[in-house]
């Protein structure tokens, strides 16, 4: 289907809302699009809601080179339909840390497969994959979810490496999903517990940092 004319009319609207200061700050921070026009995340969400879940319109909002048209299509996008292959080739699209959270915040915790595929994604060599995977477990925890035990087990036993990571957005990602399961219950408590003691004795800095961040849920 030819969504040209929808592609038009948003673009008027990004021009009659663009805001350079923003785009320039962006860059700063290393979030950089081919073409961005520096809208507010207010003003994105007014826009998606102009229109009804589509598919068909969400994927073809992603594949612009567009930050807003990239960021509306997580809000358009119909979770169900989304096979995870699919899925999948989206987040190792991903290449900064906006993109990943709008992501996990509007679409990707509505799948009906995250769970697991957050505890792969976790497991990626990729650090904005790794980052998705991480937030989008944190995300369910609070949501309620359930994991498989399986996976929580595998979970435990890769993230005490995770955690010297260089990244600071990645263990930023992982402090949150560390602390999330530490709430859920007292197994995953004790788990998260002996998780912050390897990270104290670890003799690495940025572990030491996750170590602090996530003992503040003990307190």
């Amino acid at each position: 289907m030819d969504f040209s004319i929808e592609l038009l009319k948003l673009k008027n609207d990004f021009l009659a809302n663009q805001n350079g200061v923003v785009v320039e700050l962006m860059e700063k921070r290393g979030i950089i699009y081919a073409e961005n026009y520096g809208l507010s995340a207010i003003q994105i969400k007014a826009l998606a809601a102009k229109y009804k879940p589509n598919q068909e319109l969400a994927d073809f909002l992603f594949q612009q080179e567009i930050r807003e048209a990239k960021l509306i299509s997580f809000q358009l996008a119909e979770a169900d339909k989304i096979a995870v292959h699919r899925l999948d080739a989206m987040v190792e699209s991903f290449s900064n840390a906006e993109e990943v959270e709008q992501a996990c915040l509007f679409l990707l915790d509505k799948v009906k497969a995250a769970p697991t595929r957050a505890i792969a994604y976790c497991q990626k060599d990729s650090d904005w994959v790794k980052m998705t995977g991480y937030l989008l477990l944190a995300r369910l925890s609070l949501m309620g979810h359930e994991f498989e035990k399986d996976n929580l087990k595998m979970f435990f036993e890769f993230v005490q490496d995770d955690c010297e990571t260089g990244n600071p957005l990645v263990r930023n990602a992982i402090s949150r999903a560390l602390r999330a399961l530490a709430q859920k219950d007292s197994d995953n408590r004790t788990k998260v517990k002996e998780v912050c003691l390897y990270c104290e004795n670890s003799g690495h800095r940025g572990a030491a940092w996750i170590a602090e961040e996530v003992k503040l849920v003990f307190e």
